[in-house]
């Protein structure tokens, strides 16, 4: 069930559409923090987090940067546009983009925080899992899936690494044994891996 979701008492026969907007290309999955939708989406080469009012669906921040993406056969199916859903995390919005570009902007302005750029070598059907947070970190598969890093939120600096072949899905957070852990999926394995340290 989605979180912080009331649901009403009684549904409506039919729904009634308030609005309709159209913020590019892409899967991410717009995400509803208080009054404010947020779309993480690509156009004319660029990709971009909109914030939209709720209520009327009006723009109230649009921020782009650059973002190369080179499509090949085994992708036009796919499409061009990001497909990591973003994560809102203690008033900062954090996003993986299609070809693996780490980005942090203020929720309230728009204003871009730190980025990291694209590895240089672009990753396989480009990037889809999540970004997840817990307390002062932000945990992203970086480097083309090469790599789950935590990062410090705020800043960026990386707080540790954890080389592997990840791929699609995104990690979790879960405390087991005593130890708070992320479970990420790779290539061959499962891993448990230490939210404090990133010891595997």
């Amino acid at each position: 069930s989605a979180s912080a979701f009331t649901e009403p008492k009684s549904w409506p026969e039919t729904l009634t559409r308030k609005w309709k907007v159209d913020v590019g290309a892409g899967y991410a999955t717009p995400i509803v923090v208080g009054n404010t939708v947020y779309a993480f989406t690509r156009g004319d080469g660029k990709e971009g987090m909109t914030a939209l009012d709720a209520e009327t669906g009006e723009t109230v921040w649009r921020t782009d940067y650059p973002a190369p993406y080179e499509m090949y056969e085994g992708t036009f199916d796919h499409g061009e546009g990001p497909k990591a859903t973003p994560l809102f995390h203690n008033g900062k919005l954090y996003t993986l983009g299609i070809s693996g570009t780490i980005s942090s902007f203020d929720a309230f302005s728009g204003k871009l925080v730190w980025q990291k750029p694209a590895p240089p070598i672009q990753p396989d059907f480009g990037t889809a899992s999540s970004p997840i947070g817990d307390r002062d970190l932000v945990i992203v598969q970086a480097d083309g899936y090469n790599a789950l890093t935590a990062f410090e939120a705020n800043t960026g600096s990386i707080k540790w690494t954890v080389k592997n072949e990840f791929r699609y899905a995104s990690p979790i957070i879960v405390d087991l044994n005593g130890t708070r852990q992320v479970i990420a999926i790779t290539q061959r394995s499962i891993l448990g891996i230490s939210v404090a340290d990133g010891a595997v």
